[in-house]
């Protein structure tokens, strides 16, 4: 009673955004009922508030050990799981975030979890096309394409000029190449 008392009084400060005086309640709880998990749940949530994220991950990793150890629901243990995504993502590592968050839908599958997922890969695969433009290795690419080309190795050159396409996509010659390319492969849908 003592502890759920404590969490009460934690929570009502976390909603008002006295973070200190949620922790300290939160560690009370802690004390009168260290075997439920739920307590450095609660604190990992203040610690993503406070932006303090590495007190966030271990306050998680006492919390799984504690679950774990006395047998908490896979709700429970998912949870945990989520709130670490939620820190990577706020930190910006987004494969430790889908990590989380896929073992998360192993404890416990929920829409929002795979929303979340979804998201997370959309931004990796964002960053990773922009990371691999370079308009200087598309011109490269397109005359590598051209060499194809002039050699009669149009399936080469498909495949040059696309990369050329990755590299700078906003450059439409690249787009021309490859369709003159699928042209001679008569492939017009493509083309």
């Amino acid at each position: 009673e003592k502890a759920i008392a404590a969490k009460e009084r934690g929570n009502s400060h976390y909603k008002n955004k006295e973070f200190d005086e949620a922790l300290s309640a939160y560690d009370e709880a802690i004390k009168w009922d260290p075997t439920n998990m739920t307590y450095h749940l609660n604190k990992a949530s203040v610690f993503v508030e406070q932006r303090k994220l590495e007190e966030c991950f271990k306050s998680c990793d006492d919390a799984l050990e504690i679950g774990r150890a006395n047998h908490a629901s896979y709700e429970q243990i998912a949870k945990v799981y989520e709130r670490k995504g939620n820190a990577y993502m706020k930190l910006d590592r987004l494969e430790e975030a889908i990590v989380d968050y896929r073992k998360a839908q192993i404890e416990h599958r929920t829409s929002e979890v795979d929303e979340r997922i979804r998201t997370a890969e959309k931004s990796l695969k964002t960053r990773a096309e922009l990371a691999y433009r370079d308009p200087q290795r598309a011109v490269e690419a397109k005359d590598a394409g051209n060499v194809k080309f002039k050699a009669g190795d149009f399936a080469g050159a498909v495949a040059d000029y696309t990369d050329a396409i990755k590299r700078d996509p906003e450059n439409a010659i690249y787009y021309l190449n490859r369709a003159t390319a699928y042209t001679k492969l008569m492939d017009f849908g493509r083309a």
